[in-house]
């Protein structure tokens, strides 16, 4: 992960959130291509997949199921005040989405005729539920947590973070994802043959 020295643990998740929202902004983009009827270059789409998987997957799970989650609960936050099992549930519903992306990236590129719809239908699912879900972390989660957890909770938080960080390297996938998209412009749904 970039250095973030100084950092409180609900302000890497903020951080990792804004790396989430660039990746809705590239699923939104797809969809939108796929929408005009122009072509997608497949490994565009296995970056996002592999992003999903790793970072929003595991990354983002480990730190907030794992460990935020049950830091919160161990202050009695109930789930009224915060909605941990909406957010989890969230968080399996993403799973099962970006399992159907990798299915219909598969027939898309396999040229199944019913896969850019496919296709286009689950990327926007996708961006929708981020969308949503980074709204509701940013705005009720993370204040929470941030007037219940003591600044010492935050820094085990935080040091915990960072292990779970150091396994999976979640800001060198986000730029292997960006570097794709401006290397090269059928990235973004130009036609190419």
């Amino acid at each position: 992960m970039t250095q973030l020295s100084h950092m409180t643990a609900t302000a890497v998740l903020e951080h990792d959130h804004r790396s989430i929202e660039t990746v809705v902004v590239t699923m939104s983009t797809i969809a939108d291509r796929l929408e005009q009827g122009r072509r997608i270059d497949t490994s565009l789409l296995t970056e996002v997949i592999f992003f999903l998987r790793i970072f929003a997957g595991q990354c983002q799970e480990a730190k907030e199921e794992g460990l935020l989650f049950p830091a919160l609960q161990a202050k009695c936050v109930s789930d009224s005040a915060c909605p941990v099992t909406t957010l989890q549930n969230e968080h399996r519903k993403a799973g099962f989405l970006t399992l159907e992306l990798l299915e219909a990236a598969d027939a898309y590129a396999a040229g199944h005729a019913s896969a850019p719809k496919s296709l286009m239908r689950t990327l926007r699912a996708l961006a929708s539920l981020y969308r949503e879900h980074i709204w509701k972390e940013n705005h009720v989660l993370l204040p929470l947590a941030e007037q219940v957890l003591s600044s010492e909770e935050q820094d085990t938080l935080y040091e915990a973070f960072q292990g779970v960080e150091s396994k999976i390297g979640p800001d060198e996938v986000a730029s292997r994802i960006g570097q794709y998209a401006q290397q090269c412009p059928c990235h973004m749904g130009e036609v190419f043959v």
